[in-house]
């Protein structure tokens, strides 16, 4: 997948947890399902309107691996 570590912990069981990251270009997700979005931990509507946006996708890749995609987020037009 071409990731690179960011850190490992651990576990109460000896096991280990990797933390890993790669960057990509942005999907084309004009066919992708609908999902519900939410607003995190109290944040509103008026929260749109700051300039640094971020938005997080939680998936699952084709070989099974659980991903969460941290995205920046910009706004185009009004």
């Amino acid at each position: 997948m071409g990731t690179k570590p960011i850190g490992s912990y651990k576990l109460a069981n000896n096991e280990c947890v990797w933390a890993v990251y790669w960057v990509i270009d942005m999907p084309d997700l004009s066919k992708a399902t609908r999902g519900v979005g939410r607003f995190y931990k109290g944040k509103t509507r008026k929260d749109l309107e700051s300039a640094n946006l971020r938005a997080l996708a939680f998936g699952k890749e084709p070989d099974g691996s659980k991903v969460i995609y941290d995205c920046v987020v910009e706004k185009r037009g009004s």
